[in-house]
């Protein structure tokens, strides 16, 4: 920027030099450039990076001031000698301006969305903290609001706490305890004028140890805005079983009294596990009586069995109980189990009769 110019703090600020042939004037392409700041107080220099030019000789470096407290600071770009591409740096090596931080008048108001949305299950159960399963995605939610003034472009990076609280980005490759499988980071809202809102999300997957708590917050940042980052919230990973059942109801309608192996219309019903569960180490079954005012029909009057064949599931001993029946060991996420029911109903009044049936997904941590 010019000398003696000034930016908003916490704002991205781009620095840009220009290299150039001493003869002929013209831009030096792919030449590096390093850039350097101080504060009105230090006598050295802090490097930046260095960057190199483009086609017509300027080279760029944005500048994060983010952390920078109010003050003139003077930033200086410079050449040295550079053999691979034949030249020599005169002695109008290095240029320098001063430039103002000052107080930022657009602020970015920000909030995160709670609680986490699991894939396949809705929203995370909280106790110590959001429960997510282990190497298994949910998505983070959060918003931004430019006030006061334009805010320029923002973006929000979602950060974890390597240290106590959070303050690195989660990389986009695999990492622990957390990675963006799809999802950049930071991730752009574009420009955003006064008044102007934006959402972000992104899907994490959890590859931390399970039974490990981890903050995690979003950091929004714009360059003509102070940045801002939003409340943590407290993540648990450990095993998150998403249980789904083809239908909720099964309606045997008014039946004959004294049949047997009645199909139930809804058969099979399909037990499923969804892609985003943790495995099971096992699915279970169990139900009531049916019942209709005093009269009763007990609940081992129900068969159930995994195929379509009621009398061999009988001469297996499958029948409905209070307690829990096993319906199958490990079952990985994903897993499709068909149940099918079947009633035998006994010398009891012609009525409609209702219960409740059980299906159980367990697995230990």
């Amino acid at each position: 920027p010019e000398n003696g110019s000034n930016v908003s703090q916490g704002s991205t600020v781009e620095l840009v030099c220009q290299a150039r042939d001493v003869n002929s004037s013209s831009g030096i392409q792919n030449y590096p450039v390093r850039f350097y700041y101080k504060n009105s107080t230090e006598t050295g220099y802090n490097y930046l990076g260095t960057s190199l030019t483009n086609l017509t000789g300027y080279a760029v470096y944005n500048w994060n001031t983010n952390g920078l407290p109010l003050d003139n600071y003077t930033v200086m770009c410079n050449i040295t000698d550079n053999s691979s591409l034949y030249y020599n740096a005169t002695a109008d090596n290095e240029v320098n301006a001063i430039i103002e931080i000052v107080t930022a008048a657009a602020t970015l108001e920000v909030y995160l969305m709670l609680p986490p949305t699991i894939t396949g299950d809705g929203e995370a159960e909280l106790n110590s903290g959001y429960k997510v399963g282990q190497n298994k995605t949910f998505i983070l939610k959060a918003n931004v609001t430019c006030r006061n003034s334009n805010c320029g472009t923002v973006q929000g990076t979602i950060r974890y706490n390597l240290t106590a609280n959070p303050d690195t980005a989660i990389l986009t490759t695999y990492s622990t305890p957390f990675y963006l499988p799809t999802d950049p980071n930071p991730k752009s809202c574009g420009n955003l004028n006064v008044n102007d809102s934006c959402i972000l999300n992104w899907t994490v997957n959890s590859t931390g140890v399970l039974g490990s708590f981890w903050k995690l917050d979003v950091l929004f940042e714009g360059t003509s805005a102070q940045s801002n980052n939003t409340n943590y919230t407290i993540i648990e990973i450990t095993k998150v079983l998403i249980l789904h059942l083809s239908t909720n109801i099964v309606d045997w309608g008014n039946l004959d009294p004294r049949t047997t192996c009645n199909s139930a219309p809804e058969n099979p019903i399909n037990i499923s596990l969804d892609e985003n569960s943790n495995d099971a180490d096992g699915l279970y079954l169990k139900g009531t009586n049916l019942t209709n005012g005093s009269n009763s029909i007990p609940v081992n009057n129900i068969t159930w069995g995994k195929s379509n064949n009621c009398l061999n599931a009988k001469s297996e001993g499958k029948f409905l109980s209070y307690n829990w029946a096993n319906i199958r060991n490990y079952t990985a996420a994903g897993t499709i189990q068909e149940l099918y029911l079947w009633l035998d109903v006994p010398a009891v009044p012609a009525l409609r009769y209702s219960g409740t049936a059980y299906v159980m997904a367990n697995a230990t941590l």
